[in-house]
């Protein structure tokens, strides 16, 4: 079993990791059910999967992956900039292609609840 975990622990971390993202989407999904605009419950659902499903790579070599809002926390913490600066752009990169999305859904979706 020690060999299982330590062959796979990586896979294993982002395993856990993706399911505890799920969990914490629905608690999300349950807790944002009460915002009456669709326009501010999208996008506040929208960010927080942003935040919690974008992946970015740790180091240069780009051999493994962590979520980027970590990434960039740990570089701001740790005063290194080429990986937070990417994952920056990242994130920026993924919330701008959400907003886009949110706006197509606004303009071709005719049946709003607000």
């Amino acid at each position: 079993m020690d060999d299982f975990v330590n062959l796979y622990q990586y896979h294993l971390a982002w395993l856990i990791y993706f399911l505890s993202g799920g969990v914490f989407s629905l608690a999300w999904w349950r807790l944002t059910s009460g915002v009456k605009n669709v326009g501010w419950r999208d996008l506040v659902r929208g960010m927080a999967l942003v935040f919690i499903f974008t992946p970015w790579y740790v180091s240069d070599a780009q051999e493994h992956a962590a979520p980027a809002i970590v990434v960039v926390v740990m570089d701001l913490f740790l005063g290194s900039t080429d990986n937070g600066l990417s994952g920056v752009i990242c994130l920026l990169s993924v919330t701008a292609i959400m907003l886009v999305w949110l706006l197509g859904k606004r303009l071709f979706v005719r049946n709003h609840d607000d």
